[in-house]
């Protein structure tokens, strides 16, 4: 994630500009130049993914790009295990998505949106069951476990 937030990720367009690919169109949509941009907060795929992911968690936040999601994180009133888990949704939106990249470049494998969807609520409830912290209140663990 960090390196989204930096655009530091071996997109096809970073890969263009050391002369590592012939062109820099995203696999998926075929239209776009594949851009950190593009591929996490513009392509039908992440949009589907984050609108999926909020939908899911009732999440009231209007941006789906990445660092305002992040900022809304942590202007939010809500408590701090709240936002943790809102943060690790949003981390497990920006892997899986460049997952799904990763299998369409080397794989030639596309994902369907749902599956993807799924297996982000998956990763995110199974991580944050490992390390949950004691001091959970009821509410809070109530909302968890209706995600």
């Amino acid at each position: 994630m960090w390196l989204a937030i930096l655009d530091r990720l071996k997109t096809k367009q970073r890969l263009l500009n050391f002369q590592m690919v012939n062109n820099s169109t995203y696999l998926l949509c075929d239209i776009h130049e594949e851009s950190v941009t593009h591929l996490f907060f513009e392509c039908h795929l992440s949009k589907s993914c984050i609108q999926k992911v909020k939908e899911k968690m009732g999440w009231g936040a209007k941006s789906e790009e990445l660092r305002s999601l992040l900022w809304w994180i942590s202007r939010a009133q809500m408590s701090k295990f709240c936002k943790l888990v809102y943060a690790a949704f949003v981390a497990a939106v920006v892997y899986h998505i460049w997952k799904a990249r990763s299998e369409v470049f080397w794989l030639f494998k596309v994902r369907i949106i749902d599956l993807i969807v799924n297996n982000i609520i998956s990763d995110v409830k199974n991580r944050v069951q490992g390390v949950m912290p004691k001091t959970v209140t009821s509410i809070d663990m109530e909302w968890f476990e209706s995600l």
